[in-house]
């Protein structure tokens, strides 16, 4: 048998034609046929089937695929072009997108119909209000529609469609989600990317979808939704020249999605790694996110939060390190707690501003959506001042400045309906699970949970599901915590003589701990 060269391996052709692929040759890859083809007279086509094998053994799907290749596009079965509403799911009327399952005729009914719940149901638990959905959906369904770019897109679609299905138990095909995902995954892995806008913009959405698809799925893989979020954010942040609204569309998306995941109210594990290293820059002025769901100011907030506690840490390692130096700590001291104070009446008086809607929202029988976005903005700010108590100010979780605050934040939490499409709601994963994080009471507890339980059920979050069985344990190991380990915390705040949060066990060591890496977007 005569070995194989580089030679063999160099006119093999994985991107190109049907008949060049059969045939193992080297492809020129024009369109709409390339030269070969038109030379030797051959029909030539790109289209790739995306029917889903059902062997029973890798060995027998293996060849099923390798039969699908050389026979070229398998066609549709005929009632696909007469589908109707009584065969087919087809897509609602939204902006810009076609009425009729006749769109993609190359797919099968079901897998059409796995588009359209991506388009009408995964995307809309994915936003706060219906016009950011239907942004997402024109950005990203006429690029899967195009198959000049191949159908990686409509994978990671399929992909993300199906575990969404399987997670709210309408799927339990474990092995055609690898399938769809291996083939998305090795888009991702193709060493050359065209450098035009429209080539990128299929690349970072296909990432972007895979990120969705391990938070949806509740992040058991390791890093791996931040590392597809990376790898969408160097394509997407790029400079271009053309600078087209769909690239603003995909961009936003990835920003909000990277956003989210990094403004935890919370200190982390130094094992739970950031999304990225560099800082936010935040805008001068404050205007409500509803992308985020509450307002710029808060970001400021949680920013010099985040800048004081690394403050008094660096001061509380200059001081233990500055025996017989002529350092006034005094003074350093004394100008930190200064910003401290400054953090917590900036809160209170937000809070104060917010007195009138809260007396507005309680005599209101059914609430508009604005009046939820405003109940969780005043929910994030609960949760602030809380974070601002608990870790600048040295409070226990368990003081009444610390409890009360969290109280007023669920009851905010609690006000807010979900709804069967994209409302405030969406964003309540977030603030029930810090509230969670350091809620005393059982009742507390059982409100967080409904929260948590609701958005499992009612809108297949597999993120909510991981974030309750955290919340959970931690509870078991915080409560069953020595009084001797309690006496040595409070022994050390005195010994350091400063405002120093008594460190109880938290949520990033067990997360650490179990290997998981949750999002709560």
């Amino acid at each position: 048998m005569t070995a194989k060269t580089g030679d063999n391996k160099i006119r093999r052709s994985r991107n190109g034609c049907n008949e060049c692929r059969r045939l193992h040759r080297r492809c020129g890859e024009q369109k709409p046929a390339c030269e070969t083809c038109v030379t030797d007279g051959k029909e030539c086509s790109y289209e790739r089937t995306l029917g889903w094998i059902t062997g029973t053994s890798k060995r027998a799907n293996a060849r099923a695929r390798r039969a699908q290749v050389r026979n070229g596009v398998v066609s549709p079965p005929a009632s696909n072009s007469s589908s109707s509403d009584d065969d087919a799911t087809s897509l609602q009327a939204l902006p810009g997108l076609p009425g009729t399952v006749n769109w993609l005729p190359w797919l099968s009914t079901r897998h059409r119909s796995l588009v359209a719940h991506f388009a009408n149901t995964t995307c809309s638990i994915s936003f706060l209000d219906i016009k950011s959905h239907h942004s997402l959906c024109s950005a990203i369904l006429p690029l899967a529609l195009d198959t000049t770019w191949s159908f990686h897109l409509v994978a990671a679609i399929l992909c993300v469609s199906m575990t969404h299905r399987t997670s709210l138990g309408l799927e339990t095909d474990a092995s055609e989600i690898d399938y769809w995902e291996s083939m998305a995954v090795g888009h991702l892995r193709r060493q050359k990317v065209n450098h035009d806008e429209t080539s990128e913009n299929v690349f970072a959405t296909t990432a972007l979808l895979l990120c969705m698809k391990e938070i949806i799925s509740g992040g058991e893989k390791a890093h791996s939704w931040r590392a597809h979020l990376q790898g969408a954010m160097a394509v997407l942040e790029k400079p271009t020249l053309e600078g087209t609204l769909e690239r603003e569309h995909l961009r936003k998306l990835g920003q909000t999605m990277q956003r989210l995941a990094l403004i935890f109210c919370l200190p982390t594990h130094a094992k739970v790694k950031p999304v990225c290293s560099s800082p936010f820059h935040f805008s001068s002025c404050d205007y409500f996110d509803e992308e985020l769901g509450f307002s710029a100011a808060i970001l400021h907030t949680l920013h010099d939060i985040e800048q004081v506690a690394a403050d008094m840490t660096a001061l509380l390692h200059l001081e233990h390190a500055s025996t017989g130096q002529d350092i006034d700590m005094e003074s350093l001291w004394a100008s930190l707690m200064d910003r401290i104070n400054a953090l917590v009446k900036q809160s209170e008086v937000i809070l104060e501003d917010l007195a009138a809607l809260k007396e507005e929202v309680e005599s209101a029988t059914e609430l508009t959506e604005h009046e939820e976005f405003a109940l969780l903005n005043q929910a994030y700010y609960h949760i602030t001042l809380s974070q601002v108590q608990l870790r600048l100010l040295g409070h226990d979780v368990d003081s009444d400045h610390v409890q009360e605050a969290l109280a007023s934040a669920m009851h905010c939490v609690q006000k807010i309906k979900f709804r069967d499409h994209s409302s405030p709601a969406m964003a309540l994963l977030q603030p029930a699970f810090i509230i969670g994080c350091f809620a005393g009471s059982g009742e507390m507890r059982e409100q967080v949970l409904a929260v948590l339980d609701t958005m499992k059920r009612q809108h297949g979050r597999e993120n909510a599901k991981r974030a309750r069985e955290l919340l959970v344990e931690l509870w078991v190991r915080r409560d069953g915590e020595s009084d001797v380990a309690r006496e040595e915390r409070l022994h050390l705040r005195q010994k350091l003589g400063v405002p120093h949060r008594a460190r109880s066990y938290e949520w990033s060591d067990l997360m650490a701990e179990k290997g998981w890496d949750l999002c709560l977007w």
